[in-house]
């Protein structure tokens, strides 16, 4: 009967909310709610509550294990372990709908994780990309209002990548600001820095799976990197594609 095996999942979904003392134990609630659902799914016209009643247990015990392991981190790692959470959520209705054990097979994921999991040097990103910045943007009367721009990423070598940035104040103005270098990159982090102009200027970019966090620091904010009146190089550009630029992309024309 339906009535039992949704009461079975309820019996030990409530059991589990006692979890977190033990990995074993967690993992034989997991595996337990698992079996259950496996056999409700063999059951004629059940499917749609068993795995409503599955996802439902699933996301709770997601939620747990996920504030559990960032307990235990530093502020980095909770940074590293939010960007994590974030790409895998980004993936989650797709990938549902094709394996119904995808936020299971996450929660054990994190069961395992340790807080050195997420220290930068052992969380792993890849920087190639095509990254864009225009959360704030708007359209008025044909001119685009608020911040814009966009970086191009190539990953040349173990500790090194080829970066051309763009950004741009929007209107009325449209003053902008460029840099193509080839920089060094560790620990997800490569630093660019000039005296040519105003002063000393420094922009980090931290590398994050979803986009790139750009910091400006400089003696004069608005001048010393070189750029058009104004212009501050800060944002989160959020990743566009994987895909690796071309020349001309990152090449400043």
């Amino acid at each position: 009967m339906l009535e039992n095996t949704l009461m079975k999942f309820k019996l030990v979904f409530f059991i589990s909310l006692s979890w977190l003392t033990s990995s074993s134990q967690n993992v034989a609630i997991i595996e337990k709610l698992s079996k259950d659902y496996k056999i409700c799914l063999n059951k004629p016209n059940e499917k749609e509550n068993c795995s409503k009643y599955f996802n439902l247990q699933m996301d709770s015990l997601l939620n747990l294990s996920y504030k559990q392991l960032r307990l235990k981190c530093d502020s980095l790692q909770k940074e590293n372990l939010k960007d994590e959470q974030l790409e895998w959520l980004s993936q989650r209705d797709i990938k549902l709908k094709q394996n119904y054990f995808f936020v299971r097979d996450r929660v054990l994921q994190l069961l395992i994780a340790k807080p050195n999991d997420y220290s930068s040097e052992n969380f792993e990103v890849n920087p190639t990309g095509i990254y864009l910045l225009n959360d704030n943007v708007k359209t008025v009367k044909g001119e685009t209002i608020g911040y814009f721009g966009d970086i191009a990423v190539k990953k040349i070598s173990k500790d090194k990548v080829v970066i051309r940035f763009y950004i741009s104040k929007g209107a009325p103005s449209y003053n902008s600001g460029t840099i193509e270098d080839t920089l060094a990159i560790k620990h997800n982090k490569a630093i660019y820095s000039t005296n040519e102009y105003d002063g000393i200027c420094k922009i980090i970019f931290t590398f994050y799976r979803r986009g790139i966090d750009v910091r400006q620091f400089a003696d004069n904010i608005r001048s010393s990197c070189g750029f058009g009146n104004g212009v501050v190089g800060e944002g989160f550009f959020k990743k566009k594609s994987n895909r690796v630029p071309i020349s001309k992309e990152l090449n400043d024309e």
